[in-house]
């Protein structure tokens, strides 16, 4: 359970790399998919042995990898997508938020506000990036209010 941001790291770049996007229809080679997605093929190799630890991907031969069942809930179309979910929390916005949760601990008060110094409707009225990824989570399948 320690490495649990690590394995929401991994999560969150697969989707934002659109893995499973692209491995929705067959497998493709490590060559391939760092060519698709600009990637060092040498790191996404490593990211891809990570994900297929997670069950994400399946490594079908050799640097050649293929999407699992659990893999397609974080494709873009999947019915069940939790791909918006996954690049929320892997963003800072979520990630300073919940390692200053000894903060709320301690004082009972938001841990984004003593963070960010205001609540979070405010700051995303001020941060549309974040705004979008935050409306994407919130309203997949996945939401399950954390925030």
């Amino acid at each position: 359970m320690i490495f649990g941001a690590v394995q929401t790291q991994l999560l969150s770049v697969a989707a934002q790399l659109r893995i499973p996007d692209l491995l929705k229809e067959n497998s493709k080679s490590v060559k391939a998919l760092a060519e698709a997605t600009n990637t060092h093929e040498p790191a996404l190799s490593r990211l891809l042995r990570a994900l297929t630890d997670l069950g994400i991907v399946v490594e079908t031969t050799p640097q050649q990898f293929m999407c699992t069942p659990l893999g397609a809930l974080l494709q873009a179309d999947s019915p069940n997508s939790l791909r918006g979910y996954a690049m929320f929390f892997g963003r800072s916005l979520a990630f300073d938020t919940w390692s200053n949760l000894l903060h709320s601990a301690h004082t009972g008060t938001s841990a984004f506000e003593d963070r960010f110094g205001m609540n979070i409707y405010t700051y995303l009225q001020h941060h549309s990036d974040d705004a979008a990824a935050f409306y994407d989570a919130m309203t997949s399948p996945g939401e399950s209010g954390y925030m």
